[in-house]
């Protein structure tokens, strides 16, 4: 997973670069658009769930195709080589996703040892995309289940990710840099303040997510659903 997390940082670098050096690829947009849903048709062919699609394989036992790692790989180069808003979050997750599962079926893991897989594997691709080896597993299992933790999977994740971000680091790949020129002191009302923002903000997320889910409710009763789901994930999670 540092290799293929390597790779992607890479990769989406390369086209970012050129993006910006060649402003008319922004004209392309649109065909990036469907050139992306074609890869989906022909590759899947099935209504894509996004990062949820791997999250939900944690807890069933449902199984991804082997081509869903690639095919995320090139839909999320095709996004930003075009302008598309996109980040690297979703595609990490999903990347990490996807190849943990296709490992444990390589070696016929079962169950339990198969969701740890997947974990491990989103954990590793986290960490060596975004350097971050210490919040990469704590993040992996945190977002599976909102307010618990696979503590089962904290040793094996944490392990995937120090390693994937050490390949990172060899690689090229480095830590992420921010300079905090100002400190302001901690106070009582500019506190307050912070957290009434982050109340808001909540607030904001989980009606931004209820009236996602009921227009899509609504679309499916009225038969009016598209026929590819690229766009319900990366609105709800930012991806």
């Amino acid at each position: 997973m540092g290799a293929v997390g390597v790779g992607f940082v890479y990769a989406i670098g390369f086209v970012t670069d050129f993006r910006l050096a060649h402003a008319w690829v922004l004209l392309l947009l649109p065909l990036g658009g469907v050139l992306i849903v074609w890869l989906y048709h022909v590759m899947y062919n099935q209504n894509d769930g996004g990062t949820n699609l791997v999250l939900a394989l944690i807890r069933s036992e449902t199984q991804l195709p082997a081509q869903m790692a690639p095919l995320i790989f090139l839909a999320a180069v095709f996004m930003h080589l075009c302008g598309g808003s996109a980040g690297r979050e979703g595609a990490a997750l999903q990347l990490g996703g996807s190849i943990g599962n296709l490992w444990s079926r390589l070696f016929h893991l079962g169950a339990r040892d198969r969701h740890v897989m997947i974990l491990c594997g989103m954990s590793a691709a986290f960490s060596a995309i975004f350097r971050t080896p210490i919040a990469a597993p704590i993040f992996a299992m945190e977002v599976v289940c909102v307010g618990a933790m696979h503590y089962a999977a904290l040793v094996p994740c944490t392990i995937a990710s120090l390693t994937a971000s050490w390949l990172a680091g060899k690689l090229g790949i480095g830590f992420a840099g921010y300079t905090v020129s100002d400190v302001p002191e901690l106070a009582v009302v500019p506190a307050l303040k912070i957290l009434l923002l982050g109340v808001l903000c909540a607030a904001m997320s989980i009606l931004f997510c209820i009236v996602l889910h009921r227009t899509q409710t609504l679309l499916v009763k009225k038969s009016l659903t598209p026929t590819c789901g690229l766009s319900r994930q990366a609105a709800c999670c930012g991806f």
